[in-house]
């Protein structure tokens, strides 16, 4: 939202330009043509130009255009402009809850006849709803969300198959040949590779059941001699 908000400050600056310059040619057709060209960014709600009277001279609605502009917007819209118009820069307020930014634009407007120079400030009201970007900014956040949470699915799925075949199947050959070897079977024996505790114990009964295994065959030969 930031970069639009910025954006928003630098068209709004350059709309100042151009209106302020074609305000001193009293070029009234081409201020209503920058302001509708205007509206050509998504995101804006409204454009109030206002004179030291509080008049709507423009509007990107023309129903608004010399209604006064307390009229139209609320108490804490005036209060920009009112401040717009007193400081003699530029105001900017933002709603974050309701993605709402507002710019007021102050203006020198021109001489009237007798004026050396003009004591009269206009502003240029301009109003931005950037709920639509906030609701894609979600929708774009929820996706990156569950991509990741399939990707941890994946990950825990691969971890899943290698501990099954790793882990549990080398538990099963431990298993297998104790319950062998406690069967009879002398020559039962586990073979698993590697330096894991696994691998020891393996190893460990491997050692204890050739020693059982000649044991038993030395007690035969003796008991045949």
């Amino acid at each position: 939202l930031s970069e639009a908000q910025n954006q928003a400050e630098l068209d709004g600056k350059e709309l100042v330009n151009l209106i302020q310059h074609m305000l001193a040619r009293e070029d009234r057709l081409g201020i209503e043509k920058e302001i509708s060209w205007a509206a050509s960014d998504p995101n804006l709600v409204n454009i109030l130009f206002v004179d030291d009277t509080d008049n709507v001279l423009f509007a990107l609605d023309y129903k608004f255009v010399g209604r006064k502009i307390r009229t139209i917007v609320n108490d804490a819209s005036y209060g920009i402009i009112a401040d717009a118009r007193k400081k003699g820069i530029h105001v900017t307020r933002v709603d974050t809850q309701a993605h709402r930014l507002w710019n007021a634009f102050p203006m020198e407007l021109p001489a009237r006849l007798g004026e050396l120079r003009s004591l009269r400030t206009g502003v240029l009201f301009i109003t931005h709803d950037y709920s639509r970007i906030a609701q894609m900014e979600l929708i774009r956040g929820l996706k990156e969300f569950y991509g990741f949470m399939a990707f941890l699915v994946v990950i825990c799925a691969g971890l899943w198959v290698l501990l099954r075949f790793t882990l549990v199947k080398r538990v099963e050959q431990i298993v297998d040949a104790t319950k062998r070897f406690a069967a009879g079977d002398l020559s039962a024996r586990v073979h698993i590779e590697g330096a894991d505790e696994l691998a020891h114990t393996g190893r460990a009964f491997n050692e204890m059941a050739t020693m059982i295994e000649r044991a038993l065959e030395k007690t035969i030969q003796q008991k045949v001699v």
